[in-house]
């Protein structure tokens, strides 16, 4: 059965404090005792907080796929604001939580369907998906109250209502590089046509803007035509 792994709520605050802590060491012992000392106070079960360190540390220490990222992350950490981290928050669990990514691309849809969403589509969406489980319930209720507390989402009307906030944008250009290279690499089809790619549902909460020579010179993709004018994007994998 698929490993689920973003299983319980993780506040933006905690993840800050992983990156604050990883910008200067990604020495897990020593990144594991830090935020065992920092988490003490908000978790107090040893338990409990062992499990939010282990899912805390796959996002900032391990990403699969792409260790570039999260060196690239590290470094670019120190040059944005606060309120630009969000954006490395987000590609990093992409990249290290693929059920995350379809919970995010689920609101996304929803969201631009409809302007809103509720516990319960985006949880018969995920038993569609992951299979029916008591665990996928509770993960799907606990990535949403995430989402809130990271400020893409907001209560909407009835409890379990949701709608968009604000999309999030930057003056960066390699923020939006970045983030585009996290949600290729973490997205189940090989390439994404080139007009698309920005507009991915999974990143709903951010205002993208890229042009094609962007992509060129980033490196990182490689942009191959295809019939019917139609440019498909691929990560270029190391």
């Amino acid at each position: 059965m698929a490993y689920l792994g973003f299983d319980r709520r993780v506040t933006l605050a905690w993840l800050d404090e992983t990156a604050g802590i990883v910008i200067h060491t990604t020495d897990p012992v020593v990144v594991r005792a830090a935020l065992h000392t920092q988490l003490a106070p908000a978790i107090a079960g040893v338990e409990a907080r062992a499990k939010t360190i282990t899912l805390l540390c796959r996002v900032w220490l391990n990403p699969p796929m792409a260790p570039h990222l999260r060196d690239a992350a590290r470094g670019l950490l120190p040059v944005i604001a606060p309120a630009e981290r969000l954006w490395l928050h987000w590609g990093l669990t992409l990249l290290a939580f693929p059920f995350f990514r379809d919970v995010a691309a689920t609101v996304g849809r929803l969201l631009h369907i409809q302007g809103n969403c509720t516990v319960g589509q985006v949880t018969d969406r995920m038993i569609s998906v992951w299979g029916e489980r008591s665990t996928l319930i509770r993960a799907t209720q606990r990535t949403l109250r995430s989402l809130v507390d990271w400020g893409v989402l907001a209560e909407h009307g009835d409890r379990g209502r949701f709608a968009a906030v604000a999309r999030l944008r930057t003056t960066l250009p390699a923020l939006h590089l970045w983030l585009l290279d996290a949600s290729l690499r973490a997205h189940p089809n090989e390439g994404i046509a080139l007009d698309v790619l920005t507009h991915l549902p999974e990143l709903f909460p951010f205002d993208l803007v890229i042009e094609r020579r962007d992509l060129m010179q980033y490196g990182q993709f490689e942009i191959l035509a295809q019939g019917s004018g139609v440019d498909l994007v691929y990560p270029i994998m190391s």
